[in-house]
């Protein structure tokens, strides 16, 4: 082939998303009040105006941190976690093995990104036994890490809602 005849369509590269691509609450008109159980909390703007709700390939989020809804061993799996590392590419693995890093059910690690739009993936494993403190236990590890390392923009999966139920 030639490569002045092609044209910018014939390229093949991802349909990465920017975080201003994306409607807040506040656009949608969704105002963020959450009321049920034990838990209420008024409407606020300033949290509004930061929260998305997104449907979509979260690897291709233009964001610091994506959510992987891992199992134990940060190998891969199905579903999102499948998904992850097929757009992280295999030095996600590489990384993993050499380092022998494994997660705990509840808790969170850090990896970079590698091939995938968002700079780093937050690994962690949801609960298999329908636990809701355990669920719990995996959005504050992920939150922890989220403070310590300073990170500015993050998209989480749903985590342990596949064929556990969550």
């Amino acid at each position: 082939y030639d490569a002045n005849d092609m044209m910018d369509s014939d390229l093949l590269l991802p349909d990465f998303i920017g975080i201003n691509d994306i409607e807040t609450w506040s656009m949608m008109k969704l105002p963020l009040k959450i009321s049920m159980g034990p838990y209420a909390f008024p409407i606020n703007e300033t949290l509004n105006n930061k929260v998305s709700l997104w449907k979509g390939d979260i690897t291709n989020l233009e964001v610091d941190c994506i959510v992987n809804a891992a199992k134990n061993s940060l190998l891969g799996g199905d579903g999102v976690d499948k998904a992850i590392h097929r757009a992280a590419g295999p030095r996600l693995n590489e990384y993993v093995q050499k380092r022998k890093l494994t997660c705990p059910t509840g808790k969170a690690v850090l990896t970079d990104g590698f091939d995938c739009a968002a700079l780093n993936i937050i690994h962690t494993v949801g609960p298999t036994n329908g636990d809701p403190s355990t669920l719990s236990q995996c959005y504050k590890a992920c939150l922890d890490i989220v403070a310590v390392k300073k990170i500015r923009s993050i998209a989480f999966c749903c985590i342990a809602t596949g064929v556990y139920g969550m």
